[in-house]
């Protein structure tokens, strides 16, 4: 089975000959994207396998947008893919979904009708939640495995329909036959003037209706700002915030303000601080104030502690690091910069972790030493588990937060997809945006590009 685990990363670098990364945009031209060709040709056959199409009309849509590589070539990848799993006897999840409902994808050209495979189990209720999101093919799966049911509910929004560029369609959601169909009356989220701006932003879309949602009871506000550096800098890390914008390489520039500001975050997207770097910075800390700290802290902490330092002083005695591997040694241990020579550690480390000159001596010290003045300025426990996250509205989708930073800069990629009929989908991109926030949201203007006239 294909995954995104280890082996199958290996398994396609192999077939390829070099490492594949998923498509993801990441900036305003095909140049800065992060994907390699063949991890976009590869997203392009995901997308045509969800949508029941051919590889050819795919590519045909993604080439309007700046399509990295003609079409030729990118058959070519998919069909290298496709022959490389018969070869190897592997499947990708989508191929599990298409087996199931009955469709074959023996050429890049199209799908072929063939008889389903698998059980449609005896379950008697089914839900199914953010089914605006869902593709045509995640539907086909739904109906087979709903059969044998009794009741079957399915809940979404369509004006959060935002993932049609990775295969999805709010149409499979509007048009599923249902005997009873009822809108949520009241949003416990947004307050009046956030739900207004978010119901203004999609009233223009061709699919729009009035649900007469009322707002929630609490008080919000709306801030506009146009300066991102002296927005930013107003952010407080004890509350919470989601930090937001529309493309990736945006993101990273707001992380770096974050970081130039020294205020501890987190992304959306990934794991932001590793745990046991700041356990060790912990550790550390401890030890400079003159605390005691146990022996798997300190074993812990040899893990990274280099042998010498730059000028040639050692660092610890010889077979320091091999005699606390050793559990009983560790639970015997009591250490301080104190008595730190009788647990191996030299006069140059104890000066070394006194001076706050960690970075010069352990492995990863430089992340060590900021992780450090963070914990020194905010606690550990902002650091450990941040109140700021960040990310694009894609990766907010389902989140929620008091605050709400919003850039509102577009990149020229999104500008061409407005102008070739995607206006309605990009409304959607921020009423999901601006209705994260529970009681303040800060619309930010970046000077020098686009902004999203909201």
């Amino acid at each position: 089975m294909l995954t995104d685990d280890a082996d199958s990363r290996k398994w396609l670098a192999n077939v390829f000959g070099q490492p594949v990364e998923p498509a993801q945009y990441e900036g305003d031209v095909p140049e800065r994207w992060r994907a390699e060709r063949i991890g976009q040709a590869l997203g392009y056959w995901d997308i045509a396998r969800a949508r029941f199409q051919n590889f050819s009309d795919v590519w045909k849509e993604q080439y309007s947008y700046g399509a990295l590589w003609d079409q030729d070539n990118m058959r070519k990848i998919v069909e290298k893919y496709e022959d490389a799993k018969r070869r190897d006897g592997r499947l990708d999840f989508t191929d599990l979904m298409l087996r199931y409902v009955g469709v074959h994808y023996g050429k890049v050209d199209g799908p072929v009708i063939v008889e389903p495979m698998g059980l449609i189990p005896a379950v008697e209720i089914w839900f199914y939640d953010e089914a605006q999101d869902g593709s045509k093919l995640n539907f086909f799966v739904f109906e087979r495995l709903t059969r044998n049911a009794k009741w079957v509910y399915l809940g979404g929004d369509p004006f959060q329909s935002i993932y049609e560029f990775a295969g999805s369609d709010p149409n499979q959601f509007l048009s599923y036959h249902c005997d009873k169909q009822q809108t949520m009356p009241h949003s416990w989220r947004c307050p009046k003037p956030i739900l207004e701006l978010g119901e203004n932003i999609i009233s223009d879309t061709a699919e729009y209706f009035d649900r007469g949602i009322t707002p929630a009871e609490h008080e919000g506000t709306i801030r506009e700002r146009e300066l991102i550096s002296s927005s930013m800098a107003q952010i407080d890390p004890h509350d919470e915030w989601l930090v937001l914008a529309r493309a990736n390489f945006q993101v990273d520039e707001l992380s770096d303000l974050l970081d130039v500001d020294e205020k501890p975050w987190t992304s959306l997207r990934r794991e932001q601080r590793c745990p046991a770097q700041i356990r060790r910075v912990k550790t550390l800390l401890e030890l400079r104030e003159g605390k005691t700290i146990g022996g798997d802290q300190w074993g812990d902490l040899l893990e990274i502690v280099k042998t010498t330092t730059p000028g040639g002083e050692r660092l610890l005695a010889h077979g320091t690091k091999k005699r606390f591997e050793n559990a009983r040694e560790r639970a015997e241990a009591n250490v301080s910069l104190a008595n730190v020579a009788l647990y191996g550690g030299t006069e140059a480390l104890v000066n070394v972790i006194a001076d706050r000159a960690e970075w010069l001596v352990f492995e990863g010290g430089k992340q060590l030493y900021g992780l450090s003045q963070l914990i020194r300025k905010w606690g550990a426990e902002l650091v450990e588990r941040p109140k700021i996250r960040v990310g694009t509205i894609h990766a907010a989708k389902g989140a929620e937060a008091d605050n709400v930073f919003l850039l509102k800069s577009i990149t020229p990629r999104v500008l061409e997809s407005i102008a070739k009929g995607g206006a309605d989908a990009e409304r959607r991109v921020w009423y999901t945006g601006v209705t994260r926030a529970r009681r303040r949201l800060v619309l930010v203007d970046e000077p020098g590009r686009t902004n999203m006239a909201l």
